[in-house]
C-alpha cells in the first residue's frame, strides 16, 4: 500500500495484491476483486484531504499471475467493472508462457487519468 500525488487525477492511495490460485477462473477473479475492494474500501477514506486539497482516490490491483491466460480469464479482466463505491480495482492477468500482462486498456472518453494511471502502475510493478 502506498500514497502519492498523480499529475492528472491527485491525490492517490494504492493497494497491489498478488492471488495464488490453481487454474483461475472468471468467478475465482470476480471473487478476488470483490474482496480488495472491501479492503480498500475499508483501508481508505475517499473524502480524506490529499496535498492537492482534493480528496484522495482509492486505487487497487488484484493480480493473477497464471501459467497460460484462458480467454475467459483475461475477458473477466479487462471487462471488471473499477469504479463502484467510491474505490477503483483494475483486476490484472499475467500470462507467464507469453510474458504478456493483460489490462484494461485506456479508454477514449471520460476517465481517462485512472486507467492512464493504472497502465503506467501495471508497468512499474510488471516491469513490463
Amino acid at each position: 500500500m502506498t500514497r502519492d500525488d498523480d499529475d492528472s487525477i491527485g491525490t492517490v492511495t494504492v493497494l497491489a495484491t498478488l492471488v495464488e490460485a490453481d487454474d483461475p477462473d472468471p468467478d475465482d477473479l470476480t471473487t478476488a476483486a470483490e474482496a480488495l475492494r472491501e479492503t480498500l474500501a475499508d483501508r481508505v477514506d475517499p473524502v480524506d484531504r490529499g496535498s492537492d486539497g482534493g480528496s484522495t482516490t482509492p486505487l487497487g490491483y488484484v493480480t493473477f499471475a497464471v501459467p497460460e491466460a484462458d480467454a475467459s480469464l483475461v475477458e473477466a479482466a479487462t471487462s471488471y467493472t473499477v469504479a463502484r463505491r467510491r474505490t477503483n480495482v483494475f483486476p490484472l492477468v499475467y500470462d507467464c508462457e507469453r510474458e504478456t500482462l493483460h489490462r484494461h486498456e485506456v479508454p477514449r472518453l471520460k476517465g481517462r487519468g485512472i486507467y492512464r494511471r493504472q497502465a503506467r502502475d501495471a508497468e512499474r510493478l510488471f516491469d513490463v
